[in-house]
């Protein structure tokens, strides 16, 4: 939040009770004081400079600082485009290959392949909806993610839900959603997918 480079006591800051991490970390590594500037391009706050020396030079430091900050605001930008192409390239690719799809197995490796390479991770399950707009039953999966709670998986594997099951509601309204299994369970859900998930870890 400053506008300057601020230089920090480390044994006053800990002595005034300021209980950050970083105090112990330097005081164990033997410094007395630390430097922290801020790196911003205009309003936008890139980091901080953190620098391990007794004084401060409040101008060299801050033309240092202005200039690191347009270098890696340059950097960050070409990261970010770089990402977008990479993405974009990968998107066609992937549309290629699932045009090419013919049987439910070649879209399961398609899937399965894409999911390993750019997510690291594996297929949890696919479900579909069935004609009557309200049952959704299993359509792939990856029995492999579950290996420490196949039969409670084959169990749920072999059933179909419906569009009121709590989780299921919560994605078809609003898209895609990032469940927290630990969250859902303090805030008391009791459902079988949650209990599934922390069983898995």
């Amino acid at each position: 939040n400053s506008e300057i480079p601020l230089l920090f006591s480390i044994n006053m800051e800990i002595n005034r009770g300021n209980t950050s991490q970083y105090l112990q970390f330097w005081k164990r590594m033997g410094l007395r004081t630390m430097v922290g500037a801020p790196l911003r391009t205009g309003d936008t706050k890139l980091g901080i400079l953190w620098l391990g020396i007794e004084e401060i030079n409040i101008p060299l430091l801050q033309g240092i600082c202005a200039q690191t900050s347009v270098a890696m605001s340059n950097i960050m930008a070409n990261e970010e485009l770089l990402r977008r192409e990479r993405e974009q390239s990968f998107l066609v690719q992937f549309s290629h290959n699932i045009a090419a799809v013919r049987t439910k197995d070649e879209l399961k490796e398609t899937i399965s392949e894409v999911l390993r390479n750019v997510l690291k991770v594996k297929l949890a399950m696919i479900r579909i909806m069935e004609d009557d707009g309200v049952t959704l039953s299993p359509y792939l999966y990856d029995e492999s993610l579950f290996e420490k709670a196949v039969e409670t998986f084959r169990t749920m594997a072999s059933q179909k839900i419906d569009i009121n099951e709590p989780l299921t509601a919560r994605v078809l309204e609003s898209g895609t959603v990032l469940f927290n299994v630990e969250e859902e369970l303090r805030m008391g859900n009791p459902g079988n997918y949650i209990r599934l998930w922390k069983e898995v870890g």
